[in-house]
């Protein structure tokens, strides 16, 4: 009998040192789950939170943008809904960065003007301007939009503007039969010599143009 109870006894405790050793590796499972959930759940959290933060700011910079942009077009009492200020980056992907290649005429101690494609495809014409070291944003858009409501024959079609860091860059419609000095000077084998009828017509209608 006493063999017996001694032998119940250690196999009570061997099955409770095995309980014991199945509780601790459940344990270690459970806490090895709960880490990487908890892992999982903060990763997700942040990208959510950061993709949130992101797309809010991004929000609030349009919507300045825009607020900017009414603002300015308020302050310049803009009537032509074509009229728009582009970025310095839209102008300088149209022109490959104001390339010479893309010079139209000869170079200007203002930079020039220069041919551009817009991303839609549309072609326009970019002229870099000197502006007034006091000169504002509000107040060169607020000419440039002057300027841009005037419609004439003889006048190309002012699209819209540009105003970084104190430059200021005009946007025309583009005109394909080249520029003016090209055909006065005969620059280009394209260009005929113009009689002076032609000299005088082309001196009239830019007169016209002006006034």
């Amino acid at each position: 009998m006493e063999h017996v109870c001694l032998g119940r006894s250690k196999v009570k405790v061997a099955l409770v040192a095995d309980q014991e050793c199945k509780k601790e590796a459940a344990g270690k499972e459970y806490t090895i789950i709960l880490a990487v959930v908890s892992t999982v759940i903060f990763i997700t959290t942040g990208g959510v939170v950061t993709f949130l933060l992101t797309y809010r700011c991004s929000k609030r910079q349009r919507r300045s943008r825009r607020r900017k942009l009414a603002s300015l077009s308020s302050a310049s009492g803009l009537v032509t809904p074509a009229f728009r200020l582009y970025t310095i980056s839209e102008l300088e992907s149209a022109t490959d960065h104001f390339s010479e290649a893309n010079l139209l005429g000869q170079n200007q101690p203002d930079g020039g003007t220069y041919k551009g494609i817009l991303l839609d495809g549309t072609e326009i014409a970019v002229k870099i301007l000197v502006l007034s070291g006091i000169q504002s944003q509000k107040e060169f858009v607020h000419d440039m939009a002057r300027i841009a409501r005037i419609r004439h024959p003889n006048v190309v079609v002012l699209k819209g503007c540009c105003y970084d860091g104190g430059r200021g860059f005009a946007v025309y419609e583009f005109v394909s039969n080249g520029s003016l000095d090209k055909w006065l000077h005969n620059l280009t084998s394209e260009a005929h010599p113009l009689s002076w009828v032609e000299r005088v017509r082309i001196a009239t209608t830019v007169a016209r143009g002006i006034a």
